[in-house]
C-alpha cells in the first residue's frame, strides 16, 4: 500500500442524510482500486470480455460496465476510461484478488497486459470540483490527461484522479487550505444518491446485469 497520504489525514465526514455537501471536499479513495490495459489488442480483447462498448469509447468520455462469470452473474462493475497509453478500469479495491485473475486468464492468446495500477485514487466532490479540476488542469472534456494521470468526470459535482503519488501529494498539498479532506465515505453518499450500482465482495457473483 502506497505510503504517500503519511503526512495528511482523510477522516470521515460527519454529514447528516439531509446535510449540504461542501462546496469542496478532496476525497482519499482507498477502497477503490485501478487495473490498468495495455498493448496492441487491448481495445479488442477487452471488448471481448465485458458488456460495455469498449471499442465505441471516445478518448474524452468514461463509461460503466460489467465483467460477468460464465454463467452471466456479475463479477464486477467498473467504470473504464482512456488512461495513459491504454484503459484505466476502476473497482472496488475488495474485488481485486478475485475479478483481477478473471479478467487476465485469456490475455495469454492477445498481445494486452493487465495489471493492478499504483496509481493514487483521489476524488474531488463540491459545487467547485469542476471548477477546480479546471483551474489545475484545464483542457476539455468528461475524461483529461493531465500530469501524471487522468481526471475523470463521475457527475456533475464529482471528479476522480488516478495519478501518480508524487502528484497526490503535490495536489492534496495544493488543496489542503481549499477544500475538506475526508475518507471515501462522502464518496459512498454520492454513490447512492446518483443511484450508481456496485458490487463488492459481499456481492460479487449474486447479480446479473438484467436484474
Amino acid at each position: 500500500m502506497s505510503t504517500w497520504s503519511e503526512n495528511f489525514t482523510f477522516p470521515p465526514l460527519a454529514l447528516t442524510s439531509d446535510a449540504a455537501q461542501p462546496a469542496l471536499a478532496l476525497v482519499d479513495l482507498t477502497n477503490w482500486a485501478l487495473i490498468t490495459l495495455i498493448g496492441n489488442d487491448k481495445k479488442s480483447y477487452l471488448h471481448g470480455q465485458v458488456t460495455c462498448d469498449v471499442v465505441g469509447l471516445a478518448a474524452d468520455a468514461s463509461t460503466l460496465g460489467g465483467h460477468c462469470d460464465a454463467k452471466g452473474k456479475l463479477r464486477t462493475i467498473f467504470r473504464l476510461f482512456h488512461h495513459n497509453d491504454g484503459y484505466g478500469f476502476l473497482q472496488r479495491r475488495s474485488l481485486m484478488d478475485t475479478q483481477l485473475p478473471e479478467l487476465k486468464k485469456y490475455a495469454i492468446f492477445s498481445q494486452v497486459e493487465i495489471a493492478a495500477s499504483d496509481d493514487v485514487l483521489l476524488g474531488l466532490v463540491g459545487t467547485d470540483a469542476t471548477a477546480t479540476i479546471d483551474t489545475l488542469f484545464g483542457g476539455e472534456g468528461d475524461v483529461r490527461a493531465i500530469d501524471g494521470g487522468t481526471a475523470v468526470k463521475i457527475d456533475t459535482q464529482r471528479w476522480m484522479l488516478a495519478i501518480t503519488a508524487e502528484r497526490a501529494v503535490a495536489i492534496t498539498t495544493q488543496l489542503a487550505d481549499k477544500a475538506i479532506l475526508c475518507d471515501d465515505t462522502l464518496w459512498d453518499r454520492c454513490d447512492i444518491e446518483a443511484g450508481l450500482p456496485r458490487i463488492d465482495a459481499a456481492t460479487e457473483l449474486e447479480f446479473i446485469p438484467q436484474a
